[in-house]
């Protein structure tokens, strides 16, 4: 069993404000949602973790996290898990910081692990054997598959300690993991051992794309994956890359579904202008282009993949509506085809489409 720990992103939680429980806690802030996002895409494009399962704790920022990065596993969000819940706060959630003294008193947990935090809530110890009690439970209920749970800094680092066996925390490292970071365990069943594979990996979030990663064909179906590629495509034509606004609102009005990227041959691109002997509306001399139509040859020519182009599919024909010059480049370069992300105004054309492609 293999046993990836995620910690969720960013959160409003923390030691002001309400006290994070499951009434308490407010969900992700725009940074977490951030964070989030950049692991489901390295999820999606990497493929390096195949999961069985997705599970989170029953907290709204595990919860939210979970959500978001689910479609870069290719899965849904299956089990809610309080055992993998952080502290449980008891009757103190929802009550502010600033009270939590006055009402219950100030304690450190590590010097007291036998004292509660509120009535109803966890101690130091408590909270240890519950995660004790929850890694077992998954390691029996989950033999020979991968569980990906969205859990808490509290519950990663309790792993820690009870599985490489701390025994006084309070004279160690501390350890503080990254919000969206993964931990993975492998619990080893004939000899009911668990090994640690990897701490606190937070990669994806110093994966700061450039513009052509943003809009590579790697990232188109990382999109895909996530069933936001007509977004994707809005994105794209916003961009520096294109700086066509009202295409991608036209776009938008006119297309709901989206396949792609595939492979078109760029003789069945239908262009608006392009050399004689394609399908184009206007001819255009070899000497009339942009000298960055060369550039891009070049750079096909040493391996680089360009944007996508943009395409609908209208009566039959794919027809394009963004790219003409990354499809000369290509031409140039001596390819016969083109990434190609192609828009349909309703899901029969599309379903059409996709069975004469098949055929």
């Amino acid at each position: 069993m293999r046993l990836i720990l995620v910690r969720h992103g960013e959160a409003y939680a923390g030691f002001h404000g309400p006290i994070a429980g499951p009434t308490g806690c407010q969900g992700l802030t725009p940074e977490g949602r951030r964070q989030a996002e950049a692991l489901r895409d390295h999820l999606a494009a990497s493929g390096e973790v195949r999961a069985d399962v997705l599970m989170a704790s029953v907290l709204p920022r595990a919860i939210e996290t979970a959500t978001i990065i689910a479609p870069g596993l290719g899965l849904e969000l299956s089990v809610t898990d309080c055992d993998l819940c952080e502290v449980h706060t008891g009757e103190a959630d929802g009550t502010d910081w600033s009270e939590y003294n006055e009402r219950y008193g100030s304690f450190d947990m590590e010097a007291e692990p036998d004292r509660r935090f509120a009535p109803g809530g966890d101690s130091w110890n408590s909270f240890h054997e519950r995660v004790r009690d929850v890694l077992d439970r998954l390691a029996r209920e989950h033999a020979d598959e991968t569980v990906v749970a969205v859990c808490h800094a509290g519950v990663i680092i309790a792993s820690m300690r009870l599985l490489l066996g701390i025994v006084d925390p309070s004279t160690s490292a501390h350890l503080q993991p990254t919000n969206t970071s993964l931990t993975v365990w492998e619990h080893q069943e004939e000899a009911d051992r668990w090994l640690l594979h990897g701490y606190n990996d937070a990669g994806h979030l110093f994966e700061r794309p450039s513009e052509d990663d943003e809009f590579s064909p790697d990232a188109a179906r990382a999109a895909e994956a996530r069933d936001e590629l007509g977004s994707w495509v809005g994105d794209f034509l916003r961009s520096p890359g294109s700086d066509n606004e009202l295409l991608a609102q036209q776009l938008r009005k006119d297309l709901r579904y989206w396949v792609g990227p595939i492979r078109v041959r760029l003789d069945q691109l239908h262009r608006l202008a392009g050399p004689s002997g394609h399908p184009v509306l206007e001819t255009v001399d070899e000497d009339d282009w942009r000298d960055d139509v060369d550039d891009l040859r070049r750079a096909i020519e040493s391996g680089a993949e360009p944007t996508p182009v943009i395409a609908s599919y209208r009566d039959g024909q794919i027809v394009l509506e963004d790219g003409n010059h990354r499809v000369e480049a290509a031409r140039r370069a001596g390819e016969e085809d083109a990434w190609t992300v192609v828009g349909f105004e309703d899901a029969s054309a599309r379903d059409r489409f996709l069975a004469e492609a098949q055929n």
